[in-house]
Protein backbone atom coordinates (compact mmCIF):
# COMPACT_ATOMS: atom_id res chain seq x y z
CA UNK A 1 0.00 0.00 0.00
CA UNK A 2 2.79 2.42 0.93
CA UNK A 3 4.62 1.93 -2.36
CA UNK A 4 1.40 2.38 -4.35
CA UNK A 5 0.63 5.64 -2.54
CA UNK A 6 4.18 6.83 -3.22
CA UNK A 7 3.74 5.93 -6.87
CA UNK A 8 0.55 7.99 -7.04
CA UNK A 9 2.29 10.95 -5.37
CA UNK A 10 5.17 10.75 -7.84
CA UNK A 11 2.92 10.60 -10.93
CA UNK A 12 0.37 13.37 -10.26
CA UNK A 13 1.37 15.43 -13.32
CA UNK A 14 1.65 12.44 -15.67
CA UNK A 15 -1.71 11.14 -14.52
CA UNK A 16 -3.33 14.54 -14.99
CA UNK A 17 -1.96 14.58 -18.54
CA UNK A 18 -3.77 11.27 -19.08
CA UNK A 19 -6.96 12.76 -17.61
CA UNK A 20 -6.64 10.75 -14.42
CA UNK A 21 -6.47 11.92 -10.83
CA UNK A 22 -5.82 9.26 -8.21
CA UNK A 23 -5.53 11.66 -5.29
CA UNK A 24 -8.60 11.62 -3.04
CA UNK A 25 -10.90 14.30 -4.48
CA UNK A 26 -11.96 15.44 -1.03
CA UNK A 27 -8.33 16.47 -0.38
CA UNK A 28 -8.45 18.90 -3.30
CA UNK A 29 -9.94 22.38 -3.08
CA UNK A 30 -13.59 22.76 -4.03
CA UNK A 31 -12.58 24.98 -6.95
CA UNK A 32 -10.17 22.37 -8.30
CA UNK A 33 -12.74 19.63 -7.83
CA UNK A 34 -15.19 21.63 -9.98
CA UNK A 35 -12.54 22.16 -12.65
CA UNK A 36 -11.72 18.46 -12.72
CA UNK A 37 -15.40 17.51 -12.93
CA UNK A 38 -16.18 20.00 -15.67
CA UNK A 39 -13.14 19.54 -17.88
CA UNK A 40 -12.27 16.45 -19.82
CA UNK A 41 -8.80 17.81 -20.55
CA UNK A 42 -7.29 19.95 -17.80
CA UNK A 43 -3.60 20.44 -18.55
CA UNK A 44 -0.91 21.24 -15.99
CA UNK A 45 -0.22 24.52 -17.81
CA UNK A 46 -3.84 25.60 -17.20
CA UNK A 47 -3.62 25.24 -13.43
CA UNK A 48 -3.74 28.36 -11.31
CA UNK A 49 -1.38 28.84 -8.38
CA UNK A 50 -4.15 27.86 -5.96
CA UNK A 51 -4.83 24.70 -8.02
CA UNK A 52 -1.16 23.81 -7.83
CA UNK A 53 -1.10 24.42 -4.09
CA UNK A 54 -4.12 22.16 -3.73
CA UNK A 55 -2.28 19.38 -5.57
CA UNK A 56 0.85 19.96 -3.45
CA UNK A 57 -1.18 19.79 -0.23
CA UNK A 58 -2.89 16.58 -1.33
CA UNK A 59 0.47 15.08 -2.32
CA UNK A 60 1.84 16.00 1.11
CA UNK A 61 -1.09 14.26 2.79
CA UNK A 62 -0.70 11.20 0.57
CA UNK A 63 2.99 10.86 1.45
CA UNK A 64 2.20 11.26 5.15
CA UNK A 65 -0.30 8.41 4.81
CA UNK A 66 2.30 6.36 2.90
CA UNK A 67 4.75 6.92 5.78
CA UNK A 68 2.24 5.36 8.18
CA UNK A 69 1.98 2.32 5.93
CA UNK A 70 5.78 2.07 5.66
CA UNK A 71 6.03 1.98 9.45
CA UNK A 72 3.37 -0.73 9.65
CA UNK A 73 5.02 -2.73 6.86
CA UNK A 74 8.45 -2.43 8.45
CA UNK A 75 7.08 -3.82 11.68
CA UNK A 76 6.07 -7.00 9.87
CA UNK A 77 8.96 -7.24 7.40
CA UNK A 78 10.82 -9.80 9.49
CA UNK A 79 7.85 -12.14 9.36
CA UNK A 80 8.50 -12.64 5.67
CA UNK A 81 10.43 -15.72 4.54
CA UNK A 82 14.17 -15.08 4.59
CA UNK A 83 14.65 -15.70 0.86
CA UNK A 84 12.44 -12.75 -0.16
CA UNK A 85 12.79 -10.41 2.82
CA UNK A 86 15.74 -8.35 1.56
CA UNK A 87 14.22 -7.87 -1.89
CA UNK A 88 10.98 -6.56 -0.46
CA UNK A 89 12.81 -4.43 2.10
CA UNK A 90 14.97 -2.93 -0.69
CA UNK A 91 11.92 -2.14 -2.83
CA UNK A 92 10.34 -0.46 0.17
CA UNK A 93 13.47 1.62 0.81
CA UNK A 94 13.66 2.68 -2.86
CA UNK A 95 10.03 3.79 -2.86
CA UNK A 96 10.50 5.63 0.44
CA UNK A 97 13.38 7.45 -1.24
CA UNK A 98 11.10 8.36 -4.17
CA UNK A 99 8.77 9.93 -1.60
CA UNK A 100 11.73 11.84 -0.14
CA UNK A 101 12.56 13.14 -3.63
CA UNK A 102 8.96 14.36 -4.03
CA UNK A 103 9.38 16.16 -0.70
CA UNK A 104 12.65 17.73 -1.89
CA UNK A 105 10.69 19.06 -4.88
CA UNK A 106 8.28 20.73 -2.43
CA UNK A 107 5.59 18.16 -3.31
CA UNK A 108 5.58 19.36 -6.91
CA UNK A 109 5.07 16.26 -9.00
CA UNK A 110 2.97 18.15 -11.52
CA UNK A 111 5.86 19.04 -13.78
CA UNK A 112 8.77 17.26 -12.06
CA UNK A 113 9.17 13.50 -11.86
CA UNK A 114 10.96 12.30 -8.76
CA UNK A 115 13.34 9.42 -9.23
CA UNK A 116 16.10 7.56 -7.45
CA UNK A 117 19.42 7.30 -9.25
CA UNK A 118 20.93 3.94 -10.10
CA UNK A 119 23.75 4.45 -7.60
CA UNK A 120 21.35 5.43 -4.83
CA UNK A 121 19.40 2.22 -5.49
CA UNK A 122 22.63 0.23 -5.28
CA UNK A 123 23.48 2.00 -2.01
CA UNK A 124 20.05 1.23 -0.52
CA UNK A 125 20.35 -2.40 -1.58
CA UNK A 126 23.78 -2.65 0.05
CA UNK A 127 22.46 -1.11 3.27
CA UNK A 128 19.66 -3.65 3.42
CA UNK A 129 21.96 -6.60 2.75
CA UNK A 130 24.62 -5.40 5.18
CA UNK A 131 22.12 -4.73 7.95
CA UNK A 132 20.62 -8.19 7.44
CA UNK A 133 24.09 -9.71 7.61
CA UNK A 134 24.98 -7.73 10.73
CA UNK A 135 21.75 -8.79 12.46
CA UNK A 136 22.54 -12.44 11.67
CA UNK A 137 26.06 -12.04 13.11
CA UNK A 138 24.58 -10.63 16.30
CA UNK A 139 22.29 -13.63 16.65
CA UNK A 140 19.22 -11.78 15.48
CA UNK A 141 16.32 -14.16 14.89
CA UNK A 142 13.32 -13.29 12.82
CA UNK A 143 9.89 -14.85 13.01
CA UNK A 144 9.88 -15.36 9.24
CA UNK A 145 12.86 -17.71 9.41
CA UNK A 146 10.70 -20.39 11.05
CA UNK A 147 7.48 -19.94 9.09
CA UNK A 148 6.84 -21.78 5.85
CA UNK A 149 4.54 -19.56 3.73
CA UNK A 150 2.89 -22.62 2.14
CA UNK A 151 1.63 -23.79 5.50
CA UNK A 152 0.95 -20.42 7.11
CA UNK A 153 -2.71 -21.30 7.67
CA UNK A 154 -1.73 -24.36 9.70
CA UNK A 155 1.16 -22.88 11.68
CA UNK A 156 2.16 -24.94 14.68
CA UNK A 157 1.37 -22.55 17.53
CA UNK A 158 3.95 -24.01 19.96
CA UNK A 159 6.67 -23.53 17.32
CA UNK A 160 5.68 -19.89 16.81
CA UNK A 161 5.55 -19.36 20.57
CA UNK A 162 9.03 -20.85 20.91
CA UNK A 163 10.29 -18.54 18.15
CA UNK A 164 8.83 -15.55 19.97
CA UNK A 165 10.45 -16.71 23.24
CA UNK A 166 13.79 -17.05 21.41
CA UNK A 167 13.48 -13.53 20.00
CA UNK A 168 12.57 -12.11 23.40
CA UNK A 169 15.32 -14.08 25.17
CA UNK A 170 17.92 -12.59 22.82
CA UNK A 171 16.66 -9.09 23.53
CA UNK A 172 15.50 -8.49 19.97
CA UNK A 173 12.12 -7.58 18.56
CA UNK A 174 10.58 -8.74 15.32
CA UNK A 175 10.16 -5.11 14.29
CA UNK A 176 13.87 -4.33 13.95
CA UNK A 177 14.60 -3.05 10.48
CA UNK A 178 17.28 -1.23 8.53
Amino acid sequence: MAMQLTNIARDVGEDLGRRRVYLPREWLSADLQRKLSGSSNLAVAQLSNSDRESFYDATYRLLMLADCYYVAANAGMDMLPHDCRNSIRTASKVYQEIGNEVRKNNYNSLNQRAYVTFWKKIWLCLLVVLSSYMFSLLGYVSLGDNINPRTISSVDKPAVQETVRTVVRRGNTAGKIL
